[in-house]
């Protein structure tokens, strides 16, 4: 199988141990605390510990290797997988964690396989790939996750996250670079303060990351506000799964997308993507007083819209970053996810503590209109 197909593969299959309790987690939460703004207080905690291990990695990175990281992300799902299983508040706590450190790890250290086995002139058709079928995963795991759950127990979903963490490593360490393989030297190498100076000095990188942080961000809310929703307003989690799955399924519209951009520009592509999925989730906050179901077909359409955008994936960074900086800028890079966990939860846990569930709605579309508006610095030749 050529190195790239494996890679997006195995890519998928990070996903799938992420996506068969990413809808479980905030279900279980919600019954476990009673409340919405408990729960946003709980990722808010988690996220802590998940920039901490953003900050440590790129050291880790450099004594370890990516195979002990691999290794320990592989661990690490076991661990939230077998701590979720216990049924407790302690157990609850712990499995976020660890499952937001294994969420982390692959991410990061993927990243790193990528910029090692993709030639830099086929990354704007690798993307689309790699989303398509990570789309599948969105697809097939929330949904399915509670509906075993529902079914058979907690402990079915929860074993199948663990296994497809511990295939991970055992499968990448198989693949064959298509290209040269970087020296020890030079996957030693750790971001310094001075590297993170020169990322936000350069306007590229620097765009290409808030726009992540926008992107994540809304998906951070859709993954554990979307099923809260649907208890809260008497849809049950069934339907919170079968939201999440219907809303993550657009993922593979990536490769349309990705054709879209080449005709008419990745900048409008993102800039009417943004705008449209941040106005639609601001509609959705007044619709909940009208009808459930109209409430959740219009958090479709702010998913369809974030599909778009999603389909374009990290190719911003990816042409923005120059070759010899690519193994410092990465991690940088990477911290938009644990910003995009932090900030949203934090802020959703205060405005929860004094507003009903739809301020959420409305706060996650007016910083999703805002990302639009950044979307007009892109160059008007991308």
């Amino acid at each position: 199988m050529p190195s790239e197909w494996g890679l997006v593969g195995i890519y998928a299959l990070t996903v799938l141990a992420r996506t068969m309790v990413i809808t479980l987690i905030p279900v279980v939460a919600y019954a476990m605390l009673g409340t919405a703004q408990r729960v946003s207080e709980l990722y808010f905690v988690a996220s802590l510990f998940g920039i901490a291990a953003s900050v440590a990695l790129p050291w880790l990175l450099s004594r370890l290797g990516r195979s002990m990281l691999l290794i320990g992300a592989a661990a690490s799902g076991v661990g939230s997988a077998v701590a979720l299983s216990t049924a407790s508040g302690f157990g609850l706590a712990i499995g976020l964690v660890l499952h937001v450190l294994m969420v982390l790890t692959f991410e990061n250290v993927m990243s790193l396989y990528v910029l090692q086995y993709v030639p830099r002139r086929t990354l704007s058709a690798f993307e689309p790939r790699r989303i398509f079928l990570a789309g599948a995963s969105y697809a097939i795991g929330p949904w399915l996750g509670v509906s075993l759950a529902q079914s058979t127990g907690p402990w079915l979903p929860l074993a199948t996250s663990a296994a497809c963490a511990l295939l991970t490593p055992l499968l990448l360490m198989r693949l064959k670079p298509q290209g040269p393989t970087p020296s020890a030297h030079a996957a030693s190498i750790a971001p310094s303060w001075a590297d993170l100076g020169r990322f936000w000095a350069q306007p590229r990188l620097r765009l290409a990351w808030l726009l992540a942080v926008a992107r994540a961000a809304w998906w951070c809310m859709y993954l554990v506000y979307a099923p809260i929703f649907a208890i809260s307003y008497g849809l049950g989690p069934s339907a919170g799964g079968v939201l999440v799955s219907l809303g993550s399924t657009l993922l593979l519209l990536a490769p349309l997308w990705g054709r879209l951009a080449r005709r008419l520009g990745t900048r409008n592509v993102l800039m009417s993507g943004y705008a449209l999925c941040g106005l639609c989730t601001i509609a959705v906050a007044p619709l909940t007083t009208i009808s459930a179901y109209g409430a959740a077909a219009m958090l479709l359409v702010a998913a369809l819209a974030m599909s778009a955008i999603d389909g374009m994936g990290n190719v911003l960074f990816l042409r923005a970053v120059r070759p010899h900086q690519r193994m410092r800028m990465t991690p940088i890079f990477s911290t938009y996810r644990d910003v995009a966990q932090i900030v949203p939860a934090g802020l959703f846990a205060v405005l929860l503590l004094v507003l009903p569930l739809p301020v959420v709605f409305i706060a996650s579309g007016v910083m999703t209109v805002v990302a639009s508006g950044f979307t007009l610095y892109l160059s008007r030749r991308f």
